[in-house]
């Protein structure tokens, strides 16, 4: 998608729309893979909520961002 700009400062406002457009969804898929269910609900046990590490959360950010 290829856009015209007017002004340098237009250009940068539109880029920076779309950083935080990116980020925003990257934001919301690391908050949706965080929490890892690790029992089913089905057999009444209680969810215990599994974090990702650090490497993980990094590595899904850069994969959200790309």
């Amino acid at each position: 998608m290829a856009a015209s700009f007017k002004n340098t400062d237009e250009e940068i406002s539109f880029c920076l729309k779309q950083v935080s457009i990116y980020s925003n969804r990257a934001t919301l898929l690391l908050k949706r893979k965080e929490e890892v269910s690790t029992s089913s609900p089905r057999k009444g046990k209680r969810i215990k909520k599994q974090y990702l590490s650090d490497e993980q959360r990094d590595k899904l950010y850069q994969k959200a961002i790309s």
